[in-house]
């Protein structure tokens, strides 16, 4: 039996979301939704962007400022690309691409979000909250809204800006995300959250994203993601650490253990090793 998670990130610490049970995992992913963009189509595509990706980067120069995935009327995969600034070139027709893409324009470059969100951490480095718990529990790069977002208890939410704008931050770029619930040692998985697949932490990595988290025969945590993720790339995921100008293979998450191939469906599941990740979807 699976157990299809339901939430969301932003809320993901506010109150429990039921849990709805489904027998099999076709039947957890039709109704999550997803099983209409699982066509041959849209899994070349997804495998042609995480190729091509870096030579996008490259294009757009310092003006980058992230990219990802909508679907138009037909369920087809679009590729858009943020630009916070000039950028001399159509993804399409500079990087012979076979799918489309858009362009959107930003204010902010992924570089500067990068840098506020790190600034951020070690602005409140140290910073306590009540007892020993940590006024600001961690920064990410929201890149579809070019933003950073700042998770804490929505609490603190006014002490942290009155902070922020003091030591001169630009507050547009910024938003408080609320975390109300316990912090953890380990680290915490959501739909969404990057990935790398491969069959050890030095070997060769494939990207991709994880999907929505679920609970096996009431008692083994997992998460699926698309199949062709892992056709070359190795059995095992680990959580993406990279940024915008380094590499990193962060903690392993778990090893794959159903792949849907062989049943002519893009889904696949990973297991979470010794249950030490907090999942959310």
């Amino acid at each position: 039996m699976i157990c299809l998670s339901a939430g969301n990130h932003v809320n993901s610490f506010a109150e429990e979301k039921p849990l709805v049970f489904h027998q099999t995992k076709e039947d957890a992913i039709k109704t999550s939704g997803l099983e209409k963009y699982e066509t041959k189509r849209n899994s070349k595509i997804l495998g042609d962007i995480a190729k091509n990706i870096e030579e996008i980067k490259k294009s757009a120069g310092k003006n980058y400022a992230g990219s990802w995935i909508e679907y138009d009327d037909k369920n087809n995969i679009i590729q858009v690309v943020a630009v916070a600034g000039p950028v001399n070139f159509t993804p399409t027709k500079t990087n012979n691409l076979s799918y489309e893409t858009k362009i959107v324009r930003v204010k902010f470059n992924y570089s500067q979000l990068d840098t506020l969100a790190e600034r951020s951490l070690l602005l409140f480095d140290g910073v306590k909250g009540d007892g020993d718990e940590p006024m600001v529990f961690g920064t990410s790069i929201d890149e579809k809204n070019n933003r950073v977002l700042i998770s804490a208890r929505a609490k603190y939410f006014s002490e942290i800006n009155i902070r922020l704008q003091s030591a001169g931050f630009d507050i547009s770029a910024i938003h408080f995300e609320n975390q109300d619930g316990p912090a953890t040692l380990y680290r915490s998985l959501y739909g969404g959250s990057k990935i790398l697949i491969g069959d050890s932490p030095t070997s060769q990595m494939g990207g991709c994203t994880a999907g929505f988290n679920v609970v096996i025969d009431d008692i083994y945590p997992g998460t699926i993601t698309a199949a062709h993720c892992t056709v070359r790339n190795g059995k095992y995921s680990y959580f993406d650490d990279s940024s915008s100008n380094s590499f990193a293979v962060g903690p392993n998450i778990g090893e794959f253990f159903a792949i849907g191939w062989s049943d002519k469906m893009d889904a696949a599941i990973f297991g979470n090793t010794n249950f030490v990740h907090q999942l959310y979807q």
